[in-house]
């Protein structure tokens, strides 16, 4: 037990003293009274519960502080941990694109897009067309919205046509939607209200926003036969028999 000395004669003979009780000894035992055997004088020192609680409360501390860096350290190893996953998946992915695996390739395409503005342009725009050419509905739909918009490739509308035909002839519903627009609006083509609603039609069916409005407005100018050959074409569509 650590008692301190008296502070009159400095004598270390000292003991806890029973007749002092209430507020004078301390609030909350923070100070205690005492006895010196030596001059009988008595005086207040520290507490040895004041002392325990000032043990415990740097005890605490130090845990606090050392779980604290713990944990930093389990979430740096978790980050690292992930950084060298991804690059592992990421050089998998990449390995597989260049063996001509077209869902590697879009996959790669979508890699570099959701880095933002393409961490490289080129090779990007290459897998993608030839995920695209290797009968890749999703990546023929991507090349013919880049191609209709001129990003990331000259615009051409032409060829965004054919891209654009050759990802709704494989069930790309949003293809579809797209042709639709590209009808009503002459892009790439003459203007064709006909195959307009064909194709929005067939984008309503699948349940694509706006799709029915556009196909209602196109139909105001369509002749009843064209509207009547129209819907049974879209019909063979959905049912996949074109």
């Amino acid at each position: 037990m650590m008692i301190p000395s008296c502070p009159i004669c400095r004598s270390d003979k000292v003991r806890r003293s029973s007749h002092h009780r209430g507020p004078s000894a301390g609030q909350f035992g923070m100070r205690s009274w005492y006895r010196c055997r030596d001059c009988g004088r008595s005086f207040q020192g520290g507490s040895q519960v004041a002392i325990y609680l000032l043990i415990a409360l740097a005890v605490g501390v130090v845990v606090l502080i050392v779980g604290s860096l713990g944990f930093q350290a389990l979430d740096a190893t978790d980050a690292q941990a992930e950084q060298e996953a991804n690059a592992l998946e990421f050089s998998q992915l990449l390995e597989r694109a260049r063996h001509e695996d077209p869902n590697a390739q879009y996959e790669l395409y979508r890699a570099y897009a959701r880095e933002g503005a393409f961490a490289n342009r080129d090779e990007a725009q290459e897998f993608l067309s030839r995920s695209a050419q290797s009968g890749h509905a999703d990546a023929q739909y991507e090349l013919a919205s880049a191609l209709r918009e001129g990003i990331g490739v000259v615009q051409d509308y032409a060829r965004a046509l054919k891209w654009m035909e050759s990802a709704a002839a494989k069930g790309n519903w949003k293809a579809h939607h797209e042709l639709g627009l590209m009808y009503r609006d002459g892009i790439g083509t003459p203007p064709d209200p006909v195959k307009a609603y064909i194709h929005l039609n067939v984008a309503a069916a699948r349940g694509l926003t706006d799709a029915a409005k556009l196909r209602n407005a196109v139909m105001t100018q369509l002749t009843s036969d064209q509207l009547l050959a129209a819907q049974a074409q879209a019909r063979r569509i959905v049912e996949g028999k074109p």
